[in-house]
């Protein structure tokens, strides 16, 4: 044991307390290492002992970060650089996504250590079936150097569903190791797992969202990290069990392997317990005030909406064990804990289960097993079962002998419930014999068993190939090409079209050789390849309906073989005119070969029951690539129609293009980011992501003075000049890799190195870019990246960096935001002679680019169908200054006394007086570096204008810049809306507040504050209000403890508020019945006539107390309470 004391830790916490103050607090943390006998220890740079496999986990654990310099022979992976070594199954379901915080509509907006600039993998609410994540293969593990897995999740909900386990087959089952509780929400958990495998294994992450119905819910994995006990194999793939038609050794349940600490028949537990007539030994823990297990009949349960009305063996009269809110005594013990035990038991056999059925609602079930009074979580469950009793086998871990049992249940609400039935412990004797197929397996020909999903997939499983036979596959939506279409129908396109192909014939060079393409079969194939880019081909099915009896998704099954610049989407439609739902997509590889794809179709709510087509887009964007397609099928879930689609559509409007005239669409509009035609071809040819493998994607240098940008990589340059590029490219990190780089072949005084884009037509709202960048040298010089507007002659800086940043990649991310005219940007280098370092770009990336695609309708009272674009958005959107429509009709008939974007002043709204200091209208970047915006947020462009507070002296700390709104009549019930936008960037930001007053001298209340760096971007906020009075908003900035703290706003505007005619009333307590005269300045002012007290000036007697100020001192409106 290492007793360990960190050092004290100073942390500035910085809140209001009064409006004006701050704490400092010291915090010093204790901490107790147990550093396992026998292990070895790592020493911290500071002194600090950690145990070995608390090194390199992606965590601070020293406190100086002396444990996470020399990781890079650990296996581990942060997701900043793509998945490492993590694979992700190959399937055409939409899966792993990897992101940050600001590239996602949902949540997590951050990572586990708070940047939102930092990746991370995330399951969206789209993906009802589990999507998979594995290791490379590891070694066995040994008892000298334990294998740990340290890793972070969030989940947002409790419907999402994330475990871990360990795989030693190919094919074979995953033995669950960890599974997420129903405990923390919206929050990064870390979790820890230790693995013990006499096999080689490989760890799976397996997530799923089930039942999911909010847009928001999502689950998050992050930081994984191994410890080094966890020895990378060489192999690349796990073996496979080989089949074979002879007796091999199988599990037998032996109750004489299964042994008990009990004195009056414990071997009850080694059996089957259904509770029929006791509790066979199984011990209900319970203390006072408590939750307990109760033996019961099913039919005394009451009635709950999803209670089961049987147990498990369907019996009415049957028993089972139960723990239900109606056990809880109170409310406050709903979420307290219930136990059921068992005694010791000793398992003798080569393995151990638990077998057991369960069904719950509103509740967690967890099985514990304690073994030298340690505790061990094994399995974990959260989800309702509906009604349902479900099946539960699990193995104890391998190599624990003695252990007891504990199955934990906690009630979350008053119609929670847990109930058990049929709890066995058995041991395997492992004898001889033929291996019997279970219901989830198919029994071949000969005997063998192979699992359902390879039946019918176009590929022998079986030695016999009877799981491919026609006995067997029957289903006539299945197609290999063999004699035509089989129902499936090509769509005609003048340039471009599918063709059959002999599995013996190559067509051309980019065809994979005949033994490639016969090596799986020997029959037709289609085929995508022209040579005149971009080009699309569809293929549409039978018109399909789901079958009434199906309970699962119909699934399509599909051979692909996808050549680099070309990629297959899937697609489904309810009318022949209707927009398209987008199911997945695959892009292609620089070597390909075929592979098979399966995909689980979801439709939207609603429309289950509505027949509908498939359709498969093929799209190649460059002379060489090609798209084959082969053997599809559909599972039996789905049946053909005998139904044909509605001829529904969306009518064109004007401003969009035909779909037949994609060609001069892209010529004239460049890259959109998005498909304005149904077959997408105006956007085959944008790219959206370029690694500048291939090619340089469209970015040239436009200058061409011996001082440009070059597509190149290390390996390719000669000796005289790779002195001038990185040792690696950051795609793959290897000298092959290729990149842009600044290649100086010519002197002169002044050279500058251009490296210009495509043309883009426009972004939405919620576009950014990203990109790598090196700049590394004593005289490397500065660049920037630069905004250019098609229709003029400014240019906005975006992105800059200024010196040497060292020998390596740094990311940068941009938030372009939405540009509603064509544009192109430019990465700009400035040589004055004496250039000598190394600049270079890659992996430049565009994400959330598109406008939202058209809709056939736009239903409920919070959204709004935009007119020409028929695009469906959120009635908070209309009349706020940004074009989210994309055809300006959310921005049309609106009130402009309720909207300013700054561009001709501060409209109605006024500077208050009675602050430190005025907001500063601007253009542009604001005067210190590394703080405020380069752009407006309206026009996204440094022509537009915005208002920020200037952190420089002479103001300091906590000084408060307010600006006023003009004053609003009173809410009706519904109330009113205020939004803006805003932009707190800098290391010095301190806080911006937005109050609501009803009183003119007064500061009023606090809707909404936030405190800090967010980034440099602009974020979207709106705040409800409701009073019963006319009320005024404020906007107040407070400047922070450093001259990097502006802050900035733009885009003000109310929705569903009303301007008021009058001015605030006064809050002044009334003066004292014995106050002296006011004595009047000189004055002329009649009887019918109000004299101003600071300047003799009159103004009508009816004019006083009504709201307006008509005195420059105001007087006239001063003490009308009385």
């Amino acid at each position: 044991m290492y007793q360990v004391m960190l050092p004290c830790l100073p942390r500035m916490l910085a809140f209001p307390k009064n409006e004006a103050s701050c704490i400092l607090w010291i915090s010093c943390v204790f901490l107790s290492v147990l550093v396992p006998q026998g292990s070895e220890a790592f020493q911290c740079d500071n002194g600090v002992s950690l145990p070995a496999d608390h090194v390199c986990d992606f965590t601070d654990q020293c406190g100086d970060m002396s444990d996470e310099k020399q990781c890079s022979s650990y296996e581990r992976c942060d997701f900043e650089d793509g998945l490492c070594s993590v694979i992700q199954d190959q399937s055409l379901r939409l899966g792993w996504t990897r992101r940050n915080g600001m590239t996602g509509p949902s949540p997590p907006f951050y990572d586990h250590n708070g940047d939102m600039l930092a990746h991370f993998l995330s399951l969206g609410p789209n993906v009802d079936s589990p999507s998979s994540l594995r290791s490379r293969v590891l070694l066995p593990t040994n008892n000298q150097h334990a294998c740990q897995i340290t890793f972070y999740h969030f989940v947002s909900q409790a419907n999402g569903k994330l475990t871990a386990g360990i795989q030693t087959t190919c094919g074979g089952p995953v033995r669950h190791l960890w599974q997420n509780t129903a405990g923390l929400q919206h929050q990064w958990e870390r979790n820890i797992i230790k693995i013990q495998s006499s096999q080689r294994f490989q760890v799976v992450f397996q997530g799923q969202m089930i039942s999911t119905l909010e847009r928001d819910e999502v689950i998050a994995i992050d930081d994984i990290s191994f410890s080094s006990g966890c020895l990378p194999a060489n192999d690349e793939n796990l073996p496979c069990q080989e089949a074979s038609n002879t007796e091999e050794t199988l599990c037998h349940p032996d109750a004489s392997l299964c042994r008990f600490n009990s004195t009056d028949g414990g071997l009850k537990l080694c059996q089957a317990c259904g509770f029929e007539f006791d509790m066979c030994n199984w011990v209900a823990e319970a203390s006072a005030g408590q939750s307990s297990w109760v033996r019961t009949k099913t039919r005394e349960i009451p009635i709950l909406e999803s209670t089961p009305q049987q147990d498990q063996s369907s019996d009415d009269e049957g028993y089972c064990i139960w723990v239900g809110a109606m056990h809880a005594s109170t409310l406050d013990h709903l979420n307290s804990r219930a136990y059921l035990n068992s005694s010791v038991c000793h398992c003798l056999g080569k393995s151990c289960h638990l077998q057991f059925y369960y069904s719950m609602e509103n509740s967690v079930l967890r099985v514990g097993l304690y073994h030298n009074k340690e505790e061990e979580i094994f399995w974990t469950y959260s989800t309702s079962t509906h009604r349902k009793w479900v099946k539960a086998d699990v193995l104890i871990p391998e190599g624990l002998k003695t252990f007891k049992i504990v199955f934990e249940g906690t009630i979350l609400n008053q119609e929670g419930f847990i109930g058990l039935d049929q709890l066995w412990v058995y041991a395997c004797s492992w004898v001889p014999s033929r291996k019997p197929c279970s219901a989830d397996e198919f029994t071949c020909a000969n005997g063998q068993c192979v699992v359902q999903e390879l039946v019918c997939d176009s590929q022998k499983d079986c030695p016999d190939g009877s799981d491919e036979g026609p006995a067997t596959c029957s289903n006539p939506l299945r197609c290999g090409f063999e004699s035509g279409f089989c129902g499936w129908e090509p769509f005609l396109t003048e340039d471009s079209h599918w063709e059959f192909v002999e599995g013996s014939t190559r067509v051309d060079h980019h065809l994979p050789d005949a033994e490639d393409t016969t090596s799986r079969h020997h029959g037709s194939f289609l085929y995508l390849g022209v040579h005149q880019s971009p080009a699309v081909a569809k293929l549409g099915s039978p018109v399909l309906t789901k079958s009434r009896t199906a309970s699962t998704p119909c699934q399509l099954q599909f051979w692909h073989r996808l050549s680099q610049h070309s990629r297959l989407s899937v697609f489904t439609r309810t009318a022949w005119d209707g927009d398209l739902q987008k199911q997945g997509e695959l892009i292609g590889v620089s070597e390909p070969q075929w592979r098979q794809a399966k995909m689980d179709l979801f439709v939207r709510t609603g429309e289950s029951t509505l027949p509908f087509q498939l359709i498969l887009e093929a799209a190649v964007v460059s002379s060489n690539a090609t798209v084959a397609l082969d053997d599809i099928s559909i599972s039996q879930e789905c049946e053909i129609s005998y139904k044909t689609l509605p001829a529904t559509s969306i009518e064109s409007k004007a401003g969009f293009v035909p779909h037949e005239d994609a060609g001069s669409l892209l010529s004239s509009k460049g890259c959109a980011f998005t498909s304005d035609c149904l077959d997408g071809a105006d956007g085959v040819s944008c790219v959206s992501e370029c690694d500048f493998e291939a090619n340089s994607c469209g970015w040239f240098e436009a200058t061409s003075d011996g001082f440009d940008w070059t597509w190149s990589s290390r390996s390719n340059l000669s000796a005289n000049f790779e002195h001038q590029a990185p040792l690696q490219d950051h795609t793959h990190n290897t000298s092959e890799g290729h990149f842009m780089f600044i290649l100086k072949n010519s002197n002169s005084l002044l050279q500058i190195a251009k490296l210009q884009s495509p043309t883009f037509s426009q972004t939405g709202p919620g576009c950014t870019l990203s990109f790598w960048f090196y700049n590394h040298g004593l005289s490397v010089g500065a660049a920037e990246l630069q905004l250019h507007m098609e229709k003029s002659n400014d240019s906005t800086v975006l992105w800059r960096v200024l010196y040497n940043q060292g020998k390596q990649w740094f990311q940068a991310v941009i938030h372009l935001g939405r540009l509603t005219q064509p544009f192109h940007l430019a990465f700009h280098k400035v040589s004055l002679g004496f250039y000598n370092g190394v600049s270079a770009i890659d992996d430049v990336r565009f994400e959330n680019c598109m406008l939202p695609p058209p809709s056939e309708s736009c239903k409920g009272a919070d959204h709004f169908w935009c007119l020409y674009s028929k695009t469906c958005i959120k009635k908070l959107q209309l009349c706020d200054l940004v074009d989210d429509c994309g055809d300006y009709t959310d921005e049309i008939d609106c009130e402009p006394e309720l909207q300013c974007n700054f561009e001709k002043g501060i409209c109605n709204w006024e500077q208050d007086a009675e602050d430190d200091f005025d907001w500063t209208r601007n253009q542009g970047p604001t005067p210190t570096l590394n703080t405020g915006p380069m752009k407006d947020n309206t026009l996204g462009t440094a022509r537009g204008h915005y208002l920020y507070i200037e952190s420089s002296e002479p103001q300091v700390f906590q000084h408060t810049a307010a600006l006023l709104s003009p004053v609003l009549n009173a809410t009706d019930a519904e109330g009113c809306t205020f939004r803006f936008y805003y932009h707190m960037f800098g290391k010095h930001i301190y806080r911006l507040a937005i109050y609501k007053r009803v009183w003119n001298n007064t500061k009023g209340q606090l809707l909404w504050e936030t405190f800090g760096d967010q980034g440099n971007i602009w974020i979207r906020k709106h705040l409800p209000i409701s009073s019963q009075q006319p009320f005024q908003i404020s906007v107040v900035a407070s400047v922070g403890d450093g001259f990097t703290g502006d802050i900035a706003i733009d885009d003000l505007s109310f929705m569903d508020c009303t301007l008021y005619p009058g001015n605030l009333p006064v809050d002044l307590p009334a003066p004292p019945e014995t106050s002296v005269p006011v004595t009047l300045p000189p004055h002329n002012c009649t009887d019918n006539e109000f004299v101003c007290r600071s300047n003799g000036q009159c103004v009508a007697s009816i004019q006083k107390c009504d709201f307006r100020y008509d005195c420059s001192d105001k007087s006239d409106e001063s003490y009308c309470g009385r």
